[in-house]
Parts: structure tokens; C-alpha cells; sequence
């Protein structure tokens, strides 16, 4: 985070327990920690301990209440369904509001409030011994310490302690800003003696929102809420939620490509705020991303009217520079090409060194200036003047400098992309490598990268990885900058250390491309033997394809090998990836509460989706009556590819309501089973977080594997056993 060099832990306000012992001991007790003193000076505090009074003497005139028989059964059931807010059984829900507890807890009946109070018991009863995270204040306000209490998993329940982890992002903070350290903290969570875990911290004023995932000290087990997190949402002094929360909630969304977050967050600034911009353009975004094509008109109608309301609405005020921003980039969205240089001229009078101004006029100069060393001028003009900088404008300098030969140009946009922050090293040595003229340079680059990649950083690995998890994704991306080095060693004639990069590359997961490549390299130094090895883990790879077992079979009449031998290796070669394979995934029993809905209503388990058989699942939010048809026909290819092999394929999509799911079963009639999951309950537990992903399953209903990538999930698919009669 920008202007911070580090997290500094302070007492402001004392949280809810604290006020709470506060009142146990009595005025006339101890005041271990200052409270006494601090009720002095503190309203807001004063307030929070008459409440906390006033509760007490109202609970404590409550007659006592059976709860009806059943109940606890019942919260039992929906919190292992996934509920997460359980009301009350015979109590009609009220609409939501926004004020905090102690405003409307007073104007509660007795026995609505005991009904609340036994509810909230009977729910932590439930949860004690699973998944289930809570904080205090409820309603936090910016710079309030925040009171955690962690009851763990069973997978991390009896420690000593554990660890929570907290992403925190400041106010105002741009979407595309790289975590540094101080965006992260690291606590300890000590047990009671019930079990339970406990933590508090103060995160800085400037935070307005927060994810907090638990994991066991050496982070080889992390509890991520099924990979949603938790999080810590800001308010004002009145209970309202702050409109910068919500905004930094939906740039996380974007970032983690989390579509149901993405969506519920949009949704959720348009409703309790109609009149700010941004919430609007979110919401066009995916509207216009999810809608059938036939559809969008009509989405255009409906923004181009909401459009019409905020220019109404914006004329008579004072606009934030953030709405201005959005405001402009809505009516370019939506093809309004003079309301939208309206308000980039209202933008540039309010905030000049915007980098969302900066960066369109930028782009727009670079689209329709002849003229690219002007053009040029104008990125390094926009770079200089933006506040913070822009990464993207400094690689798109550098793509200019280097399209257009001023490679002393190319070299200073590459060390402005760099110096800022090192993790750009691998985005300006890819296109330095490009050419002969900076090819050097660009090798600079890409070995700093590799040092850097192969770093461990334990501060940002993402919440929802464990340990093993972030390594292998380290691993990628180490792989990735090795092998890009090697083509450029090759080309600036040093195969030798090519060779050994490559070998490098090879060594950090099972890719036949780069296995092949390596392979090349050993003939060429005149190694047969290696070259057979690599080629024969290459072809085991069961998406690999007869063309490199073709290749190795060539060699072997050279080397002298026989040809059984031959394919002896490669089948002990499939054996061992297969063991890497199973090894690198995670390994879940799905409970048979983890359910769907079929096409009639009915609900079947997850695990009972492979008939038998090793079985893809794909998860989809973009297979429904408003999706485009290539989604359809994308997943009827998959389908049939599988078909061949006798793999089973399965849907199961979480948009739209059952009359618009059973439309499309209907209308479509797909040649897959296709499986509804409204409430994304069941996607929840499986931990999907975006779409499309793909799930594999074994021939027991085990879950094996969660992969975004199509190719790695039928990687493990094929490997899988396989009963007898059809293997």
C-alpha cells in the first residue's frame, strides 16, 4: 500500500469483550486496560457500555424458553447444507437493514430478542467443530480494533495455535496495485479452553477492507472459507456500510476472477447506493459479459436509462473524481461517444493526473496518431503526470520504443516498468528478448526474474493456498520465465546454458513440451540415452499424443534398445506421473449433505455424479437460457471427446432459477447430464470461485482435483484407475 512502510498495531477503541469485562468488574474494579480513562474522553464507547448494560438488565428479565423440539436438528442440517445466516424457524425474515445492533436491539420485543439470543446459541453449539469464523464489533468502522474468534475445522482443531492471515486494502487503493508486504498481517490465534481460537488487531485507518483466511503454523492446512475467505467489510459511525469497502470488495472480486462475488458486490453498490457510478458501470461490465448476444440490446437500453438518470443527477452536485472516471468510462461502454468526452473533460478539470484519464487519452493518441514518436510523447507525458503510476502505461512505452527501433527509449521505459516494482521484471524481459538489439538486456531481465521467482515469500502467498499449493504455482510461473530464457539463449548462441535452463524448466512439473525440447538438446550434445528418458516421460503423458512415443521408437533402433523395453519405460514413466499427479491435488470425501438439483427438483449428491467411472465435471455459471450458444456447443465437443474414451462428462451450472434451468433443459436438450445448483451451495464446499472450472472425480465419488485449466484436468482424468471391464 502506498504511503505506509508498515503495519503499527495501536489502541484506539476497545473492543466489545473488553467493554464487556469492563462491565463485569464494576466501576469500582480493576482497569487493566485503561478503559476507565478512555470512557472519559470517548462518547462512542460510553454508548457501546450503556448498551451493553442495558442488555443485560433486559436478558436478565427474560423468562426462560424452551427451544421446539427439532430445532437444533435443523440448524444442524442447513449449516452442513453450507447456510451460513440461519434465522430464526417461526419468525418471518425482516428486510435487511443497515443500522448497527445497538439501534434496533432495544426496540426488539423480549421474546424476539430471546428467540434471536437461543438462535445465536443453538448456531454455535452447531458449529463448534467446523468451519466458522466471527469478529467484533459486527459493524466495524475504520481504525477500530477488530476481535476474532476461530472455531476450527477438524483438520485444524487441538493445536496450539494457529495463524491468521489478513489482506487488507486501503481506500482508494487502484485495482491493478501490486500487495506488497503491508498489505498482509500475520497473527497468532490462541485456543480457550473450549477450544475455540482468539486474535485481535487495529489495522490502520486508511483500511476499509479486509480477507482473513486460518491455517496451522507451517500453512500446510488452510481453512479459506471454501476458498470464498472471510471478510472484514467497513462502516460509518450511523451503520452504514462505506461505499469504498464495497468498491475495494469489487476489485478483489475482479482480480481473483471470483464472477459470484464480482456480481453480488455490483449488485449490493447499486442498491444501497443508486447514485455512484462505479457500482453502475460494475454491473454493465457483467451484465453485458454473462447476457445472451440476442439479449444485449436490451441491457444497453437499460443502462443507457440509468446513464440518462446520473447525468441528471450529476449536474447539480459536486462529483467525486472516482464517479467522474466512471461516469466517462460508462458512456464510452455503452457506445456514447460525446457524453463520454463530456465528462473526461469534467474528470480532467477535477483530477488531471487521474490514471484512468491518463491512460485513455494515452491510447486513444496511440490509436489515431500517425505518428508514433508522438504518440510516445504522450504515453511518457501521461506516465510522468499520473498518480500512482501506471505499470500498464510504462509496458505499453515499451512496446512503442521497441516497435518502432528507439531502443535507448525501449531501455528507460524497461527500468521505469521495473524500478517501481521487481515483479515487472519478467513483463519487460519477455518483449526486450524480442529483439536482437535489447536481446541482452532482456536475458538481464528474465535471470533476475527466475531469482526472484524461486524466492519464497510467505507474505504473499495468496489466503487460500497452502504451503505445497503456492509452491507448485511458483513453480509455474519459475518454469514459464525459464523457458522463455532458454529460447532467448539459444538465439543469442549459447545453447549449452540454454540447455541446462531448460533442463531447469523441465524438472518443476511434467510439461511433454518442454520435456521434447530438452530432449532436442540432449541429441544434439550427442546424449542418446538421456534423450530416450526425457522422451518417454514426454509420451507418458497421456495428452501427449502417438507422435513423441513415434519419435522415441525412431531412437531406439538407434541406441540399440529393444522395443518393449521401450514402452516398459514409458509405461513406468505414466505409472510415476500419475503418482505426481495424485500427489500435487487435494483429496476430498464429499459428504452426501453436498447435493444438487436434476432437471425435475429433486437432489442427488455430488459424489454420485460418477456412475462408476473417473468423471469431468464442469461448473458453469454460463450455460442457461441467457448464455451464448458456444458455451453450449463448447461443452458438447468436450462431451463428445470424452464419449470416445468412455469417460463420463457431467454440468452442473449455478445461474438463474429452476424455471429458467429447466427452460434450458428443456430447450436444449443436451446430450450431457446437466445438473442446478441455484444457491451455489454445493460450489461453496467445492471450493469454485470462478467459472468455468472443472472437477475431477474418481470412480467412488472422491473429488481429486479443482482446475480451471481443461487440459490439467484431463491430464489427471485419463491417469485415474479405472474398473476392470472398461479400462
Amino acid at each position: 500500500m502506498t504511503g505506509r512502510t508498515g503495519i503499527r498495531i495501536r489502541k484506539r477503541h476497545p473492543g466489545f469483550f473488553a467493554l464487556s469485562r469492563y462491565v463485569d468488574r464494576g466501576e469500582d474494579g480493576d482497569d487493566l486496560g485503561g478503559i476507565r480513562i478512555h470512557l472519559r474522553d470517548c462518547s462512542r464507547c460510553r454508548d457501546e457500555v450503556a448498551w451493553i448494560k442495558r442488555l443485560r438488565v433486559a436478558s436478565g428479565r427474560l423468562r426462560e424458553v424452551q427451544p421446539p423440539d427439532g430445532v437444533l436438528d435443523g440448524v444442524l442440517s442447513r449449516r452442513a447444507a453450507g447456510d451460513r445466516l440461519i434465522l430464526p424457524l417461526d419468525v418471518p425474515p425482516a428486510p435487511p437493514s443497515r443500522r448497527r445492533g445497538r439501534q434496533y436491539a432495544g426496540a426488539l420485543g423480549g421474546a424476539a430478542v430471546l428467540t434471536i439470543f437461543a438462535l445465536v446459541l443453538l448456531t454455535s453449539r452447531a458449529t463448534a467443530g467446523s468451519n466458522n469464523l466471527t469478529f467484533t464489533p459486527r459493524y466495524p468502522e475504520p481504525g477500530d480494533e477488530i476481535s476474532v474468534r476461530y472455531d476450527p475445522t477438524t483438520a485444524l482443531a487441538g493445536a496450539d495455535s494457529l495463524r491468521l492471515r489478513v489482506r487488507l486494502r486501503e481506500a482508494g487503493q487502484p485495482l491493478d496495485e501490486e500487495d506488497s508486504l503491508d498489505d498482509y498481517l500475520h497473527l497468532t490465534l490462541l485456543p480457550d479452553m473450549n477450544g475455540a481460537f482468539h486474535a485481535s488487531f487495529v489495522p490502520p485507518a486508511e483500511v476499509v477492507y479486509a480477507q482473513l483466511a486460518v491455517e496451522d503454523t507451517p500453512g500446510l492446512t488452510v481453512d479459506s472459507n471454501n476458498r470464498q475467505l472471510w471478510e472484514v467489510v467497513t462502516y460509518d459511525p450511523r451503520g452504514n456500510v462505506l461505499y469504498e469497502s464495497l468498491r475495494q470488495r469489487q476489485y478483489t472480486a475482479d482480480a481473483e476472477l471470483n464472477w459470484r462475488r464480482r456480481r453480488e458486490t455490483a449488485f449490493e453498490m447499486t442498491r444501497l447506493f443508486p447514485d455512484r457510478a462505479e457500482g453502475w458501470y460494475q454491473r454493465f461490465l457483467y451484465e453485458l459479459e454473462t447476457a445472451d448476444p440476442a439479449n444485449r440490446d436490451s441491457v444497453r437500453s437499460e443502462h443507457l436509462a440509468t446513464l440518462r438518470r446520473l447525468e441528471f443527477v450529476f449536474e447539480a452536485r459536486e462529483v467525486p473524481a472516482v464517479d467522474l472516471a466512471a461516469m466517462m468510462d460508462y458512456a464510452d461502454g455503452l457506445g456514447e461517444r460525446a457524453v463520454a468526452a463530456y465528462w473526461e473533460d469534467r474528470l480532467a478539470l477535477r483530477d488531471p493526473g487521474n490514471r484512468r484519464l491518463l491512460r485513455r487519452r494515452a491510447i486513444r493518441d496511440l490509436t489515431s496518431q500517425p505518428d508514433q514518436a508522438r504518440a510516445l510523447e504522450a504515453i511518457d507525458y501521461a506516465w510522468l503526470t499520473s498518480s500512482p503510476r501506471d505499470w500498464n502505461l510504462a509496458e505499453l512505452g515499451l512496446d512503442i520504443a521497441l516497435t518502432t527501433g528507439r531502443w535507448e527509449r525501449a531501455e528507460t521505459w524497461a527500468r521505469r516498468l521495473t524500478g517501481g516494482d521487481p515483479r515487472n521484471l519478467f513483463r519487460a524481459g519477455r518483449q526486450l528478448v524480442g529483439h536482437p538489439e535489447t536481446r541482452g538486456l532482456g536475458i538481464e531481465y528474465l535471470e533476475r526474474a527466475a531469482m526472484l521467482a524461486e524466492r519464497h515469500d510467505a507474505w504473499s502467498r495468496p489466503l487460500v493456498l497452502d504451503d505445497l499449493q503456492y509452491g507448485r504455482q511458483r513453480a509455474l510461473r519459475l518454469q514459464r520465465i525459464l523457458t522463455l530464457l532458454a529460447d532467448a539463449l539459444v538465439e543469442s548462441g549459447d545453447p549449452e546454458k540454454a540447455t541446462a535452463v531448460i533442463a531447469r524448466a523441465a524438472s518443476l512439473s511434467w510439461d511433454p513440451d518442454l520435456l521434447r525440447q530438452l530432449a532436442e538438446r540432449r541429441l544434439e550434445l550427442g546424449d542418446t540415452f538421456a534423450a530416450l528418458d526425457l522422451l518417454a516421460r514426454a509420451a507418458a503423458d497421456p495428452l501427449a499424443g502417438p507422435a513423441i512415443e513415434e519419435s522415441g521408437s525412431d531412437l531406439v533402433s538407434i541406441s540399440g534398445l529393444r522395443v518393449p523395453d521401450w514402452l516398459q519405460i514409458v509405461a513406468d514413466r505414466r505409472e510415476q506421473l500419475r503418482l505426481w499427479m495424485l500427489e500435487a491435488t487435494d483429496f476430498r470425501r464429499l459428504s452426501e449433505d453436498v447435493t444438487v438439483e436434476t432437471g425435475t427438483g429433486d437432489r442427488v449428491p455430488v459424489r454420485s455424479l460418477a456412475p462408476g467411472q473417473p468423471t469431468l465435471v464442469a461448473v458453469s455459471a454460463l450455460i442457461n437460457g441467457r448464455v451464448q450458444e458456444p458455451s453450449v456447443q463448447r461443452f458438447t465437443e468436450l462431451h463428445a471427446r470424452l464419449s470416445a474414451r468412455a469417460f463420463p462428462f457431467v454440468v452442473l451450472t449455478t445461474w438463474g432459477d429452476r424455471t429458467e434451468f429447466s427452460g434450458f433443459v428443456g430447450g436444449h436438450r443436451p446430450a450431457y447430464p446437466v445438473f442446478h445448483d441455484p444457491d451455489n451451495v454445493a460450489g461453496r464446499i467445492l471450493g469454485v470461485s470462478r467459472v468455468t472450472e472443472y472437477l475431477v472425480l474418481d470412480a467412488d465419488g472422491v473429488l481429486r482435483g479443482t482446475y480451471d485449466d481443461l487440459q490439467a484436468a484431463l491430464r489427471l482424468l485419463f491417469l485415474l484407475p479405472r474398473p476392470r471391464q472398461v479400462a
